[in-house]
């Protein structure tokens, strides 16, 4: 199979036989909802506090955090006294999360300079 012609509907098929062949489809995807629902809280809860200011960021710029974050969880796996931090990697990973998808509506959208995403805006 060609992985990168495989859409979302050939994805969930692939899930489902590696899941089932295991017999823990279930609880995978019940894991795999908990996550999702916890970086749609965040994801809520910052955009309550910040707008949609993440819609003048440029898909570079989106691109940009999510290396920040991925160096962040390097930086806080390498450190011994990382249990002292308090936001700690999981709030990293959910943030990655929501980077990612803030990337898939910028890139459906097809809009990437800045001059667009403000006509956007004002058009809303």
């Amino acid at each position: 199979m060609d992985m990168q012609r495989c859409d979302s509907a050939c994805a969930e098929r692939v899930i489902h036989e590696v899941c089932s062949d295991t017999g823990r489809r279930s609880d995978t995807l019940r894991q795999y909802d908990e996550v999702i629902s916890r970086a749609r809280s965040v994801f809520v809860a910052k955009n309550r506090d910040y707008g949609d200011s993440w819609r003048l960021l440029r898909l570079k710029s989106i691109t940009d955090q999510i290396y920040i974050k991925v160096r962040r969880i390097r930086q806080l796996e390498e450190m011994p006294d990382a249990q002292k931090v308090p936001e700690g990697v999981e709030t990293e990973y959910l943030d990655i999360l929501n980077y990612c998808a803030m990337a898939l509506v910028k890139l459906s959208e097809g809009v990437d300079d800045i001059e667009s995403v403000e006509r956007q805006l004002s058009d809303s």
